[in-house]
């Protein structure tokens, strides 16, 4: 059984940006949108206190090979609703048995 029949069970919209010139300044909007099938994991978050500080939520994702991500990618879990933004060039991971990439790891945050 393969990682990705173990792991990669949590529905993820996958949306990578592109930068739109038509205007005066270069901005990012969103460009495709892919469904895969990957790994999501809250792995800290600070929550919002009665003194105003910011919220701040880190997590991890593990998607399958191939899947175009890049540091202006978001990233939706579709069965939460949450959405992350990459944090972070993403790590290919190398599988030396097979002589090719097994999975992406990508970290993500969500607020400021």
């Amino acid at each position: 059984m393969s990682l990705a029949t173990r792991l990669f069970t949590r529905p993820l919209d996958v949306t990578t940006r592109t930068e739109d010139v038509s205007g005066v300044e270069p901005e990012l909007v969103d460009g495709a949108t892919v469904r895969v099938l990957g790994a999501l994991w809250e792995s800290s978050s600070r929550d919002e206190q009665a003194d105003g500080s910011v919220v701040r939520s880190e997590a991890s994702a593990m998607l399958p090979a191939g899947t175009v991500v890049d540091t202006d990618a978001s990233i939706v879990d579709v069965t939460t609703g949450q959405a992350w933004q990459v944090d972070g060039q993403p790590n290919h991971v190398w599988n030396a048995r097979t002589a090719s990439v097994s999975h992406i790891e990508v970290k993500l945050r969500r607020g400021v």
